[in-house]
């Protein structure tokens, strides 16, 4: 069975936070599924890089919860060098972000490799609903 690590990217510390403890709270029973966290974006693109050249060896999926509005790489340039170091897009995104603009919400979904736009702040019926939509291949809107 595949190891499954979800990595958080948000630079709020309070919205990490709550993340980690609600998809914990839907995870707990799970033991191959981490979860992960990451203010900076940089840190994140890092992080993943050097878990896809360690991967080649070991079956791994990476998931990802990911904020738009962050300092020095926002959440559409991380898309952008994400699609740099993974081409073939198996890596899946979910978007979490306090925005409301609906042309955030379409631009997410217009993306070929982001599953969902999840508004914050996270509740344990949004943990639920990311950790379906990573084992499923459809898009929507919570």
């Amino acid at each position: 069975m595949k190891n499954t690590e979800i990595i958080l990217i948000d630079d709020d510390s309070v919205s990490l936070l709550l993340s980690k403890h609600f998809l914990g709270k839907s995870i707990a029973s799970d033991k191959t599924t981490s979860v992960i966290s990451f203010t900076s974006a940089r840190d994140g693109l890092s992080h993943i890089t050097k878990e896809l050249q360690e991967s080649q060896s070991k079956a791994r999926n990476i998931k990802i919860l990911l904020d738009i509005n962050m300092p020095e790489i926002n959440g559409w340039q991380f898309l952008q060098q994400l699609n740099l170091v993974d081409p073939d897009k198996k890596i899946r995104v979910i978007m979490h972000s306090s925005s409301i603009d609906m042309s955030d919400m379409s631009a997410a979904l217009s993306d070929t490799r982001v599953d969902s736009y999840v508004a914050k702040p996270m509740m344990l019926t949004k943990a639920n609903f990311v950790l379906n939509l990573f084992t499923m291949n459809s898009t929507y809107i919570c």
